[in-house]
Order: structure tokens, then sequence, then C-alpha cells
């Protein structure tokens, strides 16, 4: 009999996001199917600590408080590693990709697997120290193709170390029950409402989103957004709104556990972003039956189908935003239509079990390949 395999996922944080929120799905589901599954976080505190521990996930907090901590973090994270002895180290988010490829490295680890979740357009420091590092790790796994190409065209990444696994959402198998929205916030009775779930900085475009709603809004009374999240850029898009003269309109409600109970109730989820990886927003809209508006970039193309979906518009276009989303609000028969279309998109493409079993495939060509396959997959 052959040893059951061991996996350590290491992630930076535990705040909730979307990359966070797949680490949690993904390692429930290979403890579920009776994998030796831990999570090391270089910040082990958050509000996704506790349901990793609730689900029987072994959880090591490495103590990173400031970037400054990262020496200590490295050398805590060897200690971990030749102390568990794991099969694979995969790796989420930047910070923890460079600290795992080192600690993989020092520490032996038969397969490293590091995570590009975005394509990072920010900082061309993480550019240069994911080129710099990746001789360190097996694989580069993107959430998209067009992450990959980015990350190989800008990152200068081997195309041989670069694989692509989509995210994946629970929702698909599960029966949602409608948010009652207008309980908290009366004026959202009787109207038509467009939903944006994300963090609230640049890259999520909401500036952008608001230009468009004040236009959506002149032909189509009755819509409200919700804009569902926080973040730096909070008090600013705050001010925008008003001075855009659509601040009746807007509800700014914060971040709620209870997403997919807002979706069910909204009629369009919307996303104007200015760069992605792949949005688990627009996969989570499309499990729960609804069209979506977004603009096309980085990962979006990947999971809506343009004009069956949803609709794609250019970005930094918040007239071509605007017009999609009244397509929608002035069509109930088509947003019906483009929402089932949808689900049965994401339940063919974006399950969890497709997702795992395509990860599990990973991990045993990686081990077989480094001529480590004594795990029992």
């Amino acid at each position: 009999m052959t040893q059951r395999l061991k996996i350590l996922y290491l992630i930076t944080e535990l705040d909730v996001g979307g990359a966070e929120r797949n680490l949690c799905r993904l390692t429930r589901d290979l403890h579920w199917r009776g994998y030796e599954v831990q999570v090391a976080a270089l910040d082990g505190r958050g509000p996704l600590a506790e349901e990793l521990k609730s689900d029987g996930i072994p959880l090591w907090d490495l103590g990173m408080r400031r970037k400054m901590n990262l020496p200590f973090v490295l050398a805590r994270l060897v200690g971990l590693l030749r102390k568990l002895r794991p099969d694979i180290l995969h790796s989420f988010l930047f910070h923890a990709n460079i600290v795992g490829r080192l600690a993989g490295a020092l520490s032996g680890v038969p397969g490293i697997i590091s995570s590009v979740r975005v394509a990072e357009r920010r900082r061309l420091s993480h550019l240069a120290l994911d080129w710099a590092t990746q001789w360190l790790c097996d694989v580069e796994l993107a959430v998209s193709q067009s992450v990959a190409e980015f990350t190989r065209s800008r990152a200068f990444i081997s195309e041989k170390k670069l694989r692509v696994i989509p995210n994946a959402t629970d929702l698909v198998d599960r029966e949602i029950r409608a948010a009652n929205i207008s309980a908290l916030y009366p004026q959202a009775e009787n109207a038509k409402v467009l939903l944006f779930v994300g963090r609230l900085e640049r890259q999520k475009g909401v500036d952008i989103l608001l230009k468009a709603f004040k236009r959506v809004l002149a032909a189509q009374p009755l819509a409200l957004l919700v804009v569902m999240g926080e973040g730096p850029d909070q008090p600013a898009l705050r001010v925008l709104s008003e001075r855009l003269g659509i601040g009746s309109k807007v509800i700014f409600v914060g971040w709620r556990k209870d997403v997919p109970e807002w979706m069910a109730a909204s009629l369009v989820v919307v996303l104007a972003s200015r760069w992605e990886g792949m949005p688990n927003v627009l996969i989570e809209a499309a499990a729960l039956g609804r069209p979506v508006v977004a603009t096309d970039v980085e990962g979006v193309r990947e999971v809506v189908i343009d004009g069956r979906t949803g609709f794609v518009t250019p970005c930094y276009d918040p007239a071509s935003f605007a017009q999609a989303c009244l397509r929608l609000l002035s069509n109930p028969m088509l947003c019906e239509k483009m929402g089932q279309e949808a689900k049965r998109h994401a339940r063919a493409v974006f399950s969890p079990s497709h997702h795992v079993e395509m990860v599990l495939n990973l991990y045993a060509e990686l081990l077989t390949k480094k001529g480590f396959a004594t795990a029992d997959l």
C-alpha cells in the first residue's frame, strides 16, 4: 500500500478574497476525500482562519505581522517543511509564492507549485522577482489562459512551467434563497438591482462603474446599484457617487457573508475592472443563474460567453458598459435566458469536482515526472 498524498498549502493571508476562498474550498474537498492536507499562512489571522479550523484543516500561522519579518518567516517555514515532509508545496499569492519557492528548495520538497492569480500591472518588482525565482518551482499555475499569457510575456516565465486550471465554485450544487434587500434598504423595493461585489480599490474600476451607472439611471430610473465590499477607495467612491448626483441610488453595504443570497436577489451582476485574473464573482453569478456585464480584461471571456451569458464591454468605456446594462434591465426575458445559459455553462466548466480532478492530475503528473510517484492518488 502506497502512502497517501501529503499536501501543504501556503498562502500570504486569510482575508476574504478570491484566492483565499478558493484555497478553503480546495482544501475542504481534498480533506473530505481523505488526503492529508494542511495550510500554512504567512499571516494566519483573518476571517477565514476559523473556517479552515472548523473544516478540520490544520493551520500554521508563520507570524508575519510586517514585511520586515520575512527572514524569520522563511526560517519558520523551512522548519515546518522539514517536520511535515509534504509531497507537494502549493502556494497562493505573491509573497507566499516567493517565500514558498525558497523554503521548498531549501527543504527538498519533491513538488513546488506557485499560483498566479492576476495579471500584475502595478508592481514591476513583483514580475522581476517572479522571473528571478522561477527556477526554484516546478509549475506556475495560472487561473486563466490570459493570465498565463501575461505571465509568459511580461514576467518571462518559461512556457514549459505554465499550466492553467480555472477557479471553481460550490454554488453550482446549491439552491440559494434570495435575500430580502428591501427589508434593510427600503429604496430597493421594486428596484432593478445591479450588484457589484469586490474590494474597493482601483483595480476593480468602481469609479468607472459609477460613471456608467449615471447613464443607466438617465434611461432606467428604477435601477439601483448595490456596492458590496470594503477597501481603501470606499470614501472617495462615496464622494464620487454624490458628485455624480446618483448618491440616493447607490447603496454601499460593506462586506457581507451572504453574498450568494444578494446575488440571487439581483437582476444583473456587474464588474468594471481594469485588470483581473479570473473573477470569482462572475463564476458565482453564473452558477446562480445571473447574467453579467463585465469589462474585457483577463479571464472574463473565459467565464462570460459574450451575448449568451452576459455582455463583455471595452475597458474604460462607461457608455458601452451602460448600454449593455440597459439591454438587460429593459428585457426581463433576455435576463432569464442568459441567466439559465450561464448556469448550464458554470455546471459544465466550474464545478468543484472537475477542479479537484484537474489539480490531482497535475500533482500526479509532477511527482511522476520527478520520480517521486510514491503517493497514492
